[in-house]
């Protein structure tokens, strides 16, 4: 099973355009908000909703159970990008996954038993880069950071 996931692309549709061209046959693709975008504009994406998004449509935060595993979503911006905050959560929503976006910084790591990730920004990467993720879920549980530029 694959799984994209972005975040904080902030109004660019192209970069999510190309992502989707890039991945079309990936079996999720998750948003994790400051898309600046509504609902219906992010589609196929299950989306949550950022702190400069004006959809009130959009979730703040989503459980989504697939491949075996329970996966938290949201923008982070609730816990100041606090990944301990975030996967704290996460554990007592009884998820093993957390992903979370608002920092614009990737990160991946495990806390107190939850895979926490971050695909930084799609279009305003503060860590050098812009990128996503990409999971594989099989019997492993594989992370890859897609660079874009």
């Amino acid at each position: 099973m694959k799984i994209v996931v972005v975040s904080d692309n902030h109004g660019d549709y192209e970069v999510l355009n190309k992502i989707l061209r890039d991945n079309p046959s990936a079996d999720y693709y998750f948003h994790l908000g400051d898309s600046e975008m509504d609902e219906d504009e992010l589609r196929p994406f299950a989306s949550v909703r950022g702190n400069v998004d004006d959809d009130y449509n959009l979730h703040s935060e989503r459980i989504i159970d697939i491949g075996g595993h329970s996966v938290y979503m949201c923008h982070g911006h609730a816990f100041s990008g606090d990944e301990e905050l975030i996967a704290k959560n996460a554990k007592a929503c009884d998820c093993d996954i957390a992903l979370f976006g608002h920092t614009h910084c990737f990160l991946d790591k495990t806390i107190k038993g939850v895979r926490t990730i971050n695909p930084g920004s799609s279009s305003r990467g503060k860590d050098g880069h812009n990128s996503y993720v990409l999971l594989e879920i099989d019997k492993d549980f594989k992370v890859y950071r897609i660079i874009l530029d």
